[in-house]
């Protein structure tokens, strides 16, 4: 009867601890769909950022300020928007994109303002603030990566940008 009794506690036991785990099991699930589903998310916040900065290449490469001008808003815009002001990818990349819209906001507005445009210098301009950003989206990389030389030496090349553009806009 001790044997027995020791029995049925010992698939109780294994019972209790199988339900257990599979709690713990569904609940892992659901954090791993939920970061899946944010990863898929800011992917997607990136790519349209992406093509935003692109149509204002573009539009200031052919002279479209008031266009460029209304993208850059609508990038600010959109990085503030609820669910994707949050993101945590949103977040870490907020001051640098918040720099560069206003980089580009100060660059397009000055060149609208011109009698004369430079068609050639304002598409190096733009090329300049790209490369910029560029940069510091790959010391970003590097950092997650956890590559921190890396990300150190594209900082720095960064940083030495930020003569160029501010020479190229005055």
């Amino acid at each position: 009867q001790n044997a027995r009794r020791r029995e049925e506690d010992l698939r109780n036991q294994l019972e209790t601890r199988t339900r257990s785990l599979e709690r713990e099991k569904s609940t892992i699930e659901q954090q791993m769909a939920r970061i899946a589903e944010e990863r898929q998310k800011e992917e997607l916040v990136a790519s349209q950022i992406g093509a935003l900065y692109s149509a204002v290449r573009d539009q200031m490469a052919t002279g479209r300020y008031d266009q460029a001008l209304q993208t850059l808003g609508n990038i600010r815009s959109y990085l503030g928007q609820d669910g994707i002001a949050q993101l945590p990818a949103v977040v870490k990349r907020r001051d640098v994109e918040t720099f560069v819209v206003d980089s580009l906001t100060r660059l397009v507005e000055t060149q609208k303002s011109r009698d004369t445009t430079d068609t050639a210098s304002l598409v190096e301009q733009a090329g300049l603030i790209t490369e910029l950003r560029q940069a510091v989206a790959a010391a970003d990389a590097a950092a997650g990566r956890g590559d921190l030389a890396e990300a150190e030496r594209l900082y720095r090349r960064a940083v030495a940008l930020v003569p160029d553009v501010e020479k190229s806009t005055s």
